[in-house]
């Protein structure tokens, strides 16, 4: 049973990008590194201390249980490269209400998240990038010596040294 009331996760990008979490329709929420990233700049950040201190923008840790589902997640489609420790706290924040019954979405540019969300059931908006239209899963591959590794592999070779690559193995669309 999905509760009442919308919840926005939200991303960097979309704090940046001029996302007021006061125009919402529903509750925003976002995880404590996404608050240190937006500090770096001036204006977003006044912006956001407000909205903090004014509730509109609430910040929240994700359950260690979310954040090993999205870990596994993460490591079967080989997005483990393009995401950062505050990229995956987000997305299993967006897990942790999503399982609380809430109606949730993401709002983030970020591609590998988007790709990583749409494998959970959490739907996406984005600021200012049109989005993903398919979903890849990925894996690593070393150009010199064509050897495959999985997606958690070591950034470089460990037979010849050259640095992996990734391409897609399979896509979907979304």
């Amino acid at each position: 049973m999905v509760k009442t009331g919308k919840y926005y996760v939200l991303d960097a990008t979309a704090l940046i990008q001029g996302i007021a979490p006061t125009a919402l329709s529903g509750d925003a929420f976002t995880v404590p590194g996404v608050i240190e990233e937006v500090r770096t700049s001036t204006m977003p950040s006044m912006r956001i201390e407000t909205a903090i201190s004014s509730g509109s923008l609430k910040t929240r840790k994700p359950s260690r249980e979310s954040v090993a589902i999205v870990g596994d997640i993460v490591k079967a489609i080989g997005e483990g490269s393009a995401l950062s420790k505050t990229d995956l706290a987000l997305i299993a924040l967006a897990l942790d209400l999503k399982e609380g019954g809430h109606d949730v979405t993401i709002i983030s540019d970020d591609y590998a998240i988007q790709n990583v969300s749409t494998r959970l059931g959490v739907p996406f908006i984005t600021v200012a990038a049109s989005g993903i239209s398919l979903a890849f899963t990925w894996s690593l591959f070393c150009p010199a010596c064509r050897r495959t590794y999985p997606s958690d592999m070591q950034p470089t070779c460990p037979v010849c040294g050259t640095p992996l690559k990734r391409r897609v193995v399979k896509k979907r669309k979304v």
